[in-house]
């Protein structure tokens, strides 16, 4: 055997490495459909792009279930903690609103008298909330195209999809053109030994 056949193996693996950095390429480039002896060529990506970006959009939707915000909202501690910005605004509108409003009414309204009304307001209002908030989610579910919103905001937006897919998945495109590399070098190896035997 020749040792400039022992080139072989590594020939191998960057013919390998070539083949996958090619087909990583093909995956973005080009990014505009071109024509080439009859055949139009574009990169899968770009090709497309608004099939993924509804994709995209109606993954997000669907992970993104309104009732969780529901729950979230009508929790009796969530609505505990917005009571005191509740019962200023009842306290505001009873002291000031109502007094510019009904002035004469307001004239006949004490101390204690606000006291009860605000207790009264508070206690209706912890009982009106979380029907308010469930039909409400009721009517953003209905009217809400969250699939449309989303996809407006991917396709306005300026991200390119390349340097997202690059960025987040850099370190396993290097694995992946290592593997094909090593696989290249294996297949080499196998051509060796078999122009040995």
């Amino acid at each position: 055997m020749h040792y400039s056949l022992l080139i072989i193996p590594f020939f191998d693996a960057f013919i390998g490495w070539f083949v996958f950095w090619i087909m990583v390429k093909m995956l973005f480039y080009p990014t505009s459909s071109i024509n080439i002896l009859g055949f139009k060529i574009q990169g899968v990506i770009p090709s497309k792009q608004e099939e993924l970006i509804n994709l995209i959009a109606k993954y997000i939707s669907n992970s993104f279930p309104l009732k969780d915000i529901e729950e979230k909202m009508t929790d009796p501690k969530s609505i505990e903690k917005m009571m005191p910005f509740v019962e200023n605004q009842i306290d505001h509108f009873i002291r000031v609103k109502l007094a510019e409003k009904m002035p004469i009414i307001s004239a006949f309204i004490g101390e204690k008298t606000i006291g009860e009304l605000k207790a009264v307001f508070i206690e209706e209002m912890n009982t009106l909330f979380p029907e308010l908030m469930k039909n409400y989610v009721i009517v953003l579910e209905k009217e809400l195209d969250l699939v449309s919103i989303i996809t407006k905001k991917i396709i306005t937006s300026s991200i390119n999809i390349e340097d997202v897919i690059k960025n987040e998945l850099s370190k396993e495109i290097r694995i992946a053109e290592l593997i094909a590399a090593l696989i290249g070098f294996i297949l080499g190896l196998l051509q060796l030994a078999f122009l040995y035997l």
